[in-house]
Parts: structure tokens; sequence; C-alpha cells
């Protein structure tokens, strides 16, 4: 790789290349200072510009492969044949700059970038495809006010920064005719933003081929799409820590192996829209039961995060020990958690009881469950203080075991509210239980058949 120390030996290249391919050419060289695209095609003789506001107009392709350079800027050109600019191995260029650029060429993509850490476009328009491929370790996207007439593709993008104080981030904004595309990229500690207005936004392979959970937990990016109008998002095996969408029109959505820890805002009523638009009535469901679940949540906070951080799992322990955490955690911290501060609210308690009754009318098994420990749980009550004397011990000697099941049995049957679990003799505290206890057992057993609702289509 040869050494270029000054404008001059640069312009030489570009001329020779001219000459001989009848093409601006630069590669493989390394080059110690920032390079000015503007400045080269001046001392080229390429272009004639008073001040730094005339346009140049470039009408040969632009290939620069293979070099090594601290900055490359493009400023007030137009570009009339296709731009590319990355390499194979020994490309590392450290910082890309577009302004006021318009890319004209009419190939399937008027730009190609590949491979850089830092870019920036500003205030630029093209009249093909933008392809930005194999960006690594990058710190910094920034595309503003862009208006492209085709697509817009973003494949095997590394946005990653081991710093976790500070996130590397991708902001992309303005107008794309057809598609703007992520393919195979990788969002860690980063937050990626896009404000694109578009016919369709898809993301495909984010993050999904990342093996270690604990990487994902902590490391995994966040994804926001704010004041847009989207046709169609495609949302294609997708790891995320979180997704923010706001102020935003989607009309469509389609999502396949999509995971994440949380839902900001309204995102999840945002896609509950767009999927009963289509009448996609078990997604809107799905959608329905989390905006459900975050409002709940909410409601109880502060509680809640005083809680979570009390309980918090050891993520040093060992395999069994964090899964019987994780077990006791979502069965049975939670549930308590949620219920506190809601036990005098009517609206916080009804939620409460729809999530655990059947997940906000989407499971029957979680409906059944609820019936059966309901029952349980009532069942033990009344053995204890609602008779004259408790009929069972726990003692897991199975004395009786078939009378003990007919008396729960009997309490199931909702249809009869005199039915007493046989042979209990019942006080006047025991019959007040059994009425608070048909009660309950009614609820979950309407819940259990109300979770079929969904599947009336």
């Amino acid at each position: 790789m040869a050494k270029v120390n000054t404008i001059r030996k640069l312009c030489n290249i570009v001329s020779n290349s001219i000459a001989a391919h009848n093409a601006i050419i630069i590669e493989d060289i390394e080059v110690k200072f920032d390079i000015d695209f503007r400045e080269v095609l001046r001392k080229c003789n390429l272009c004639h510009f008073e001040d730094e506001h005339t346009i140049c107009i470039v009408k040969l392709p632009v290939h620069i492969r293979d070099i090594v350079a601290p900055k490359l800027s493009f400023a007030n050109i137009h570009f009339c044949e296709d731009v590319y600019i990355g390499g194979i191995e020994n490309c590392n260029i450290k910082y890309i700059y577009f302004c006021s650029c318009k890319f004209l060429a009419t190939q399937r993509y008027s730009i190609d970038i590949d491979i850089c850490d830092n870019l920036e476009m500003s205030d630029c328009y093209s009249k093909s495809s933008i392809c930005i491929d194999s960006i690594k370790d990058t710190q910094s996207i920034n595309i503003d006010d862009l208006i492209c007439a085709n697509n817009l593709e973003f494949r095997n993008l590394k946005l990653i920064s081991k710093d976790l104080d500070n996130k590397a981030e991708a902001y992309i904004q303005g107008d794309v005719k057809n598609n703007v595309s992520f393919f195979n990229c990788f969002i860690v500690n980063s937050v990626l933003t896009v404000n694109c207005n578009c016919s369709k936004l898809d993301f495909f392979s984010i993050n999904y081929i990342l093996k270690d959970e604990k990487f994902l937990d902590f490391y995994s990016g966040d994804i926001h799409i704010s004041g847009v109008e989207i046709g169609l998002l495609n949302l294609y095996y997708c790891k995320t820590r979180t997704i923010g969408i706001h102020n935003t029109i989607i009309s469509n959505i389609h999502e396949y192996q999509l995971l994440y820890q949380k839902l900001e805002g309204e995102t999840s009523m945002i896609f509950r829209n767009a999927a009963l638009q289509n009448n996609n009535d078990i997604l809107a469901s799905k959608y329905t039961s989390i905006a459900y679940d975050t409002y709940l949540r909410s409601m109880s906070i502060d509680r809640y995060k005083q809680a979570i951080s009390y309980i918090s799992l050891n993520k040093h322990a060992i395999s069994y020990w964090k899964t019987i955490k994780r077990i006791l955690h979502k069965y049975l911290y939670e549930p308590i958690i949620l219920l506190i501060p809601n036990i005098f609210s009517n609206e916080g308690l009804l939620l409460w009881l729809s999530k655990y009754s059947n997940n906000y009318n989407r499971s029957w098994i979680r409906g059944v469950g609820f019936t059966l420990l309901t029952t349980l749980f009532f069942y033990f009550i009344i053995n204890y203080y609602g008779t004259k004397a408790p009929y069972f011990v726990i003692d897991f000697k199975f004395h009786n075991f078939g009378e003990v099941l007919e008396g729960y049995l009997s309490l199931l049957d909702i249809f009869n509210l005199s039915s007493t679990p046989q042979p209990m003799q019942l006080n006047i505290y025991g019959r007040m239980l059994l009425f608070l206890a048909k009660i309950a057992i009614a609820y979950g057993s309407w819940q259990t058949i109300y979770a079929f609702y969904k599947y009336k289509r």
C-alpha cells in the first residue's frame, strides 16, 4: 500500500486513473491527511468554483477502494455516475461526510458505502437506491434530511459500543420512496433511531445469531421510530432490548421470532391498531394484552422497581439456582408485587385479575390453572378456618385421600351454591368463605371460556 503525504500526489493518482479507465479511481493508498474531494476535483481541473456554495458536477464514476484515511468529505457535489467507497480487507476510513450532494446515477445503487467507522450525510438526494454495507464497530451514523427515490439498505451493520456509559448511535431521518431495510445487523449497547417516511420498513436478523443470552440481556440495543408514516413494518428474527414507536402511523405489521425486553410508551397500541386494520385478530390480541400489562406495571412502578431491585437475580449464580430464582420471580414475587399497590384500586385490581386469570383473554390454560389454584386456596382456608374441626391436615401421608379429593371436586361445582365440600361441617365463617369461593371459581371458569373468544373467526 503506497503512502500519500500531499494532495498533489493524490491528484496525480486521480489524473492517471481518468486517463487509463475513464473513471475516478483511488485505491491501495494510505493518506495521512483529511481528503476534501471538492479540493481534489479543483486541483485536477475537473471542477471550477469561486466559493464553497458552487455546485460541482462529476460525470465520471467514482470508486474509492482499500484506502486508509482519517476523513473523507464531499460537499455540494452532483455525481452523475455511481459512487463506491469501500474495500475487501485494507479499507479503513475513520469518518465519511456528505453534505448537499446529489447522486443521479440510474444503476441499481447510486451510492454504495462499504466499511467506515463514522458516517454522516446531510441534505442529500439519491435517484437510485443507497446501500450501506459492512460498516464495522461503528460509533456514529447520522443521516439527516435525506431524499431517496428508491430504497435505502443497511447490510451487516455493526453498531457496537464496548463502553457501557457511552452508547453508539445511529440516526436516520428523511423521505424514502420505497423501502428502508436493515439486514443481518448488530445493535449492541447502542440506539438506532429511524425517522423515515417509507412504504416498507424491514428489520431482518437483528442480533439474532447472538448465542450468549447474558450478552443479549445486558448489551443489546434499542430501536426507536417516531413521527413518520410507514406502509408495512416487518420484524423478522430480531432480538432487542427495547422498541419505542411514537407519533407514528403504521398501516400493517408482520412479525416472526421477535424477542424484546420492553415495548416503550404507545408502541404496543400502535402495533395493535396496525394488526386490527388488517384483520389480524390474534396479533392484535397479543399487543392488547401487552398494553394492559404495561399500564398495570405503570400504576405501581415505584414499588415494583424497588421490589425487583431487592430480589434482583444474581447473574453470576450457578445455572440451576438462577433458573429457580427466575421461576420464583415470575410466578410468586411478581404477582404479589403487582397486587399490593393495586388491591384497593378498582382499575388496578381488575387489570391484575385479568392478567393472571387468562392473560387478558389470551390464555385458556392460564384460566384453567387460575380456577384450580383458586379452588385449592379456598379449600384449605375453609378446612382450617371455616369448619368446627379441620377435616384433613397436611402431613403427606395421604389419609382418606379419595374423600379429600371428592370434597375438592365438589367445591368446583359452581352451579350449586349450597354444595358443601363433603363431609365438612361448616360454621358461619365457612359458609361466608364458601360463598366467596363460588364467586371466585365462577370468575375463573368464565375467564377460561372467554379466552377462546379470540378464536371466534
